[in-house]
């Protein structure tokens, strides 16, 4: 397998309103209304790399990557080196495989003040499997964290705030051997800030389009399963594949093996927040790192702060956490 890193990049800014729209205007996607388009007609658009820029020096780039490392530990420094190049703000990460230990329980959110840039937020499951993590700059002044995860390491939520925006970040890693059960999700949407950018990334284990997203011609029941179940969450949420957005007809892939190559790792934004999004690119992963490539996403925030900018760092007692429930079981 091949290491594929997906990184989105955001730029923010609320100072005037002539600012937001010449934001606007320099905008490479332009929809008249957000029905304009149905999912079905974007289901063409990948989304793995986003690139937001502006001429406005007072906006700010946030930069968002997506990345499977196929076990976190084992590899640390070396992931953490790449992400310093990188220059990411925040990062998805999925099969981090990080187990229980004396103090943390399987099920459990493990809040790690990490070497050098970042802070981690953990999901706890095994040592040899699954596992997801958010990874926060610690220069970026965010705060107001609630975290929430699946007890099974497939997905985890947080809510917090960024530069006076409101964001809900999903990270999600859907496990071939137990999927998890994306109709569950919905009922969180009343949870979700109406003003807030929800980010749903990770690794999906299932193709958009089986034309573009992939080489193999074999059909997998078990993707078109996955599709199905996705395709109605999207909807739910009101959810769009950026990459694809970005490149209706272009073929890029994350996940290489000796079957063929496809596109598993996605970033999905709202419909209404696309108008923030620059750029989407797959990048290729460093030769001394294996798995899947990586996402990248760059993205312009237009309006005013909702809430004061925090001024300082983070530290772990920033973090309210707790685990939710299978997704067997009803999420509250």
């Amino acid at each position: 397998t091949i290491c594929t890193h997906l990184l989105c990049e955001i730029a923010c800014s609320g100072k005037r309103k002539s600012q937001q729209a010449s934001a606007r205007s320099t905008n490479p996607l332009r929809y008249e209304s957000e029905t304009q388009r149905t999912l079905s007609e974007l289901q063409h658009l990948k989304s793995d790399y986003i690139k937001m820029t502006d001429s406005n020096e007072d906006q700010r780039i946030l930069t968002i990557l997506s990345w499977n490392v196929n076990g976190f530990n084992r590899k640390r420094s070396e992931v953490l080196h790449h992400l310093s190049l990188l220059k990411a703000d925040v990062v998805f990460l999925q099969e981090t495989h990080v187990g229980p230990d004396r103090i943390y329980s399987t099920g459990s959110i493990k809040i790690q003040d990490l070497e050098g840039d970042y802070m981690a937020a953990f999901t706890v499951f095994k040592g040899s499997s699954r596992g997801v993590a958010v990874l926060f700059k610690k220069n970026l002044g965010c705060g107001g964290f609630n975290v929430n995860c699946d007890e099974k390491g497939r997905f985890i939520i947080i809510l917090c705030q960024i530069w006076g925006h409101d964001f809900v970040f999903i990270n999600m890693y859907n496990s071939n051997d137990e999927k998890i059960k994306l109709t569950d999700f919905t009922q969180i949407s009343t949870h979700i800030p109406h003003s807030a950018y929800l980010v749903v990334g990770g690794d999906f284990n299932t193709v958009m389009d089986a034309d573009l997203d992939k080489t193999s011609n074999l059909r997998n029941r078990s993707h078109t399963k996955s599709f199905d179940a996705l395709q109605c969450f999207l909807e739910n949420f009101s959810l769009l594949d950026v990459w694809r957005c970005l490149y209706p007809e272009v073929k890029s892939f994350t996940y290489f093996n000796k079957k063929g190559q496809s596109r598993l790792d996605y970033f999905f934004l709202q419909s209404h927040n696309l108008t923030s999004v620059t750029a989407c690119n797959i990048h290729k992963r460093p030769m001394y790192l294996d798995k899947e490539e990586y996402i990248r996403v760059e993205a312009v925030f237009d309006g005013r702060p909702q809430i004061t900018r925090s001024e300082g760092g983070m530290s772990t007692d920033s973090f309210t956490s707790k685990h939710l429930p299978s997704s067997s079981d009803q999420l509250h």
